[in-house]
């Protein structure tokens, strides 16, 4: 339906009018620059931010990388411990616990996760800042896109993209190694040789970090990512938010050196809007697009100092705390979401902590049920497929318990696993007919410490034998 804003004054639907508000292009932000504690602190945090993501493919734990998300094998390897398909499960619940931590801390400093900890924000102060140092700062800029194309504009725009689109191949490359192994992605593309798969996800991955860094921008955080929408429903009264001090601002108005003016601290200077990259005026209250970057707080500073006011008229604090109230840190909300984040995590470190080195899944041939040997045995065949979960070899003895006198024929017993490895053996498990009953027989087959004899790990499975079928019931199926 097309808002009643678009009629003309006839009441009449202005189509034209509506199609040209709705489909023309969004005004472009330039951001100014600014410099304050805030600021300080966020560029210490984005450049170590920064190493850990570009160090950490390099980092050797043993004879390979220290992560390394081995799709092709399925195994994740994190410092020495190995994530096998079976436990994907705990990455689910690592999931769940960043969300629950995201909740947490929303509840009691806004959108910190947004200022300093989002990968999308990271990247994005990287691409300003280098526009900024090619092409000035906000009104060399301006001036920059308004000239007429001459080799200057050419020469810093040119320079500004490439430089965009070398970040973005160093970044992807970079998430890509984290798959592949940095020393194998480093090699491959040097020596041209990268397998089409990774070169394929590599330019995909560079795709999309200039896509969001360069181009798209604050439109990731306004339209793609829903954080910015329920944030609404996380955030009280007592939540630290970035927000304008109405009681000290408000009357606002232009400041005038050595006269008596009757506004407040606010001298309507705008700086505030000029330094957002998401392009808003703070002083109209919380707004979805905020991202608590926090440079207003600079910008806003810098000009009080200059007029020798008072720091904090835009500041980091609650809506309690700006109305003269108390701010509450711990409530119901940050108990328990700070008690809901500390079970699970304590559950994935438990089982962890508990979970058994040595598995085992065991498949029955799919040929024969059982095999009645000439002796008056019957003999089953079996697949088993035994894990090691460990970084250092296993010796395992394997058992039958569940059938009187059983044996056991494979090649060796014990058998040795190697670090990480999944191996698939062949086994027969032979009994004596008369210490079976007829049909199904409950066994189990246990892996054990030759060493200790304690049990390393267990699977259960069945043992067929014949069914005895009387002299009536053969003369039934033969009629």
């Amino acid at each position: 339906m097309i808002p009643d804003t678009h009629t003309d004054d006839k009441g009449r639907w202005g189509l034209r009018r509506w199609l040209r508000s709705s489909f023309r292009s969004p005004k472009k932000i330039v951001v100014k620059h600014t410099w304050g504690q805030t600021q300080q602190f966020r560029t210490v945090i984005f450049a170590l931010q920064f190493l850990l993501y570009l160090g950490i493919p390099w980092w050797q734990w043993g004879d390979r990388p220290a992560v390394l998300f081995d799709i092709g094998n399925r195994k994740f390897h994190l410092w020495g411990l190995t994530i096998w398909p079976q436990e994907f499960y705990l990455l689910t619940l690592l999931l769940i616990v960043f969300a629950l931590t995201l909740f947490l801390a929303t509840a009691v400093v806004g959108r910190l996760f947004c200022s300093v900890g989002c990968p999308h924000t990271t990247m994005t102060s990287l691409f300003m800042e280098i526009e900024r140092r090619v092409q000035g700062d906000r009104m060399a800029r301006m001036k920059l896109s308004k000239a007429p194309w001459n080799a200057e504009k050419v020469a810093k725009l040119g320079l500004t993209q490439f430089l965009y689109v070398l970040a973005s191949l160093i970044l992807g490359g970079t998430f890509v190694a984290y798959f592949v192994g940095a020393k194998a992605m480093l090699t491959g593309v040097l020596t041209l040789s990268l397998a089409p798969a990774t070169l394929i996800a590599w330019l995909i991955v560079a795709a999309i970090v200039y896509t969001f860094a360069a181009l798209a921008r604050e439109k990731i955080c306004q339209v793609a990512c829903p954080y910015g929408r329920f944030q609404s429903v996380m955030i009280d009264p007592n939540s630290l938010i970035v927000a304008y001090d109405v009681q000290r601002g408000e009357p606002r108005g232009k400041y005038r050196a050595g006269q008596v003016s009757e506004f407040k601290d606010c001298v309507d200077c705008s700086m505030c809007v000029q330094v957002c990259p998401a392009g808003i005026d703070i002083r109209n209250g919380l707004q979805m697009e905020c991202i608590g970057c926090a440079r207003c707080i600079d910008a806003c500073d810098d000009v009080m100092t200059k007029i020798k006011r008072p720091k904090g008229l835009i500041r980091l604090g609650s809506m309690n705390s700006f109305a003269g109230k108390e701010t509450k840190i711990v409530r119901p909300r940050v108990i328990v979401y700070a008690s809901v984040v500390t079970l699970a995590l304590a559950g994935i470190i438990g089982t962890l902590a508990t979970r058994p080195v040595v598995t085992a899944e065991i498949i029955r041939n799919r040929d024969a049920l059982y095999r009645e040997l000439p002796d008056g045995r019957i003999a089953n065949v079996y697949t088993l497929r035994a894990i090691n979960k460990s970084e250092v070899p296993q010796v395992v003895h394997l058992e039958i318990t569940g059938v009187e006198n059983p044996e056991l024929f494979m090649g060796t017993n014990p058998v040795t696993l190697p670090p990480g490895s999944v191996e698939s053996l062949n086994l027969s498990v032979v009994a004596p007919a008369a210490e079976c009953k007829p049909g199904v027989n409950a066994i189990r087959l246990e892996l054990r410490d030759p060493a200790s004899g304690k049990v390393r790990s267990a699977v259960d499975t069945t043992f067929m034998a014949p069914v005895q079928i009387s002299k009536d019931d053969k003369e039934e199926s033969t009629l």
